[in-house]
């Protein structure tokens, strides 16, 4: 599948809605971050009227997020709508955590017989094997994730929660 989407990447907004107490909305930088230094997320779709939530191996490079899932998974019937969140989280304790929710298309790769596509399918395969090196070879410890995935981060609200010392609600 060859990718043409040029929009561009938009930043977060800086309006928390409904926030919390205290939860207050990140800079990109902080988001990306988060991004990078984890490699487990949770794609969460809705089709036709069940809303389904799948954790992925994931590696997020330049505004897109990479992926891999069994081919035989749920996410091809998204296809006709594309629209996905990927959410990242991390926690310290029950009230200091971080998240990120990125919206965007989602699109499932295969090698194709473009050199675009080729290429693109190469550098996911990449991307992939810098969490585990087998991945997609004979010695693959999970052979049946073989459905390469991508998101284009569109959209990027990220929060964090930290309790605030003296700080109560009425």
């Amino acid at each position: 599948i060859a990718i043409t989407d040029t929009a561009a990447v938009l930043a977060p907004s800086h309006a928390a809605k409904n926030a919390p107490l205290f939860t207050m909305p990140h800079q990109y930088e902080a988001c990306e971050a988060i991004l990078l230094r984890n490699s487990v997320g949770r794609i969460a779709f809705a089709l036709q009227d069940r809303v389904s939530v799948v954790p992925v191996h994931y590696v997020y490079d330049a505004g897109w997020i990479y992926g891999r899932t069994a081919a035989a998974g749920k996410l091809r019937g998204i296809l006709r709508n594309r629209r996905v969140a990927f959410e990242v989280d991390e926690h310290t304790q029950l009230f200091a955590w971080q998240s990120v929710v990125v919206r965007g298309p989602l699109y499932l790769l295969e090698p194709g017989t473009s050199a675009s596509d080729r290429r693109l399918y190469a550098k996911a395969v990449s991307l992939i094997r810098m969490l585990l090196p087998s991945a997609l070879t004979d010695s693959d410890p999970v052979p049946f994730r073989d459905q390469l995935l991508l998101i284009r981060v569109a959209e990027v609200p990220c929060r964090t929660s930290a309790p605030i010392a003296g700080a109560h609600r009425v």
